[in-house]
């Protein structure tokens, strides 16, 4: 990876990455964007053009990922929605 502006983006991304892995639900786009110095509209770009998502599409696949498994290991519905971040089985159904 070179220097300058790619090696900052690649340095934010990572970090704007680890970020969200390690946050009990989602974050906003606006606050996680100031976490990293920059405006949301400039993070979304940059983030989008690094991991080829936004950053709420990368959360909803980190949310649908713990709900599938959490299905699969036989959990309620609603729990499965509330651990996954999500408000109920309707916002559940929709991440489906």
């Amino acid at each position: 990876m070179d220097g300058g502006e790619n090696g900052y983006h690649y340095a934010v991304i990572a970090r704007a990455i680890a970020e969200i892995d390690a946050a009990p639900g989602a974050l906003r786009l606006e606050d996680l964007a100031a976490r990293m110095g920059m405006s949301a509209a400039h993070f979304q770009r940059v983030f989008t053009r690094w991991a080829g998502v936004s950053p709420k599409q990368y959360q909803q696949y980190l949310a649908l990922d713990a709900a599938r498994r959490m299905l699969a290991a036989r959990h309620a519905t609603l729990e499965t929605a509330l651990a996954a971040g999500l408000s109920g089985p309707g916002r559940l159904h929709d991440l489906f």
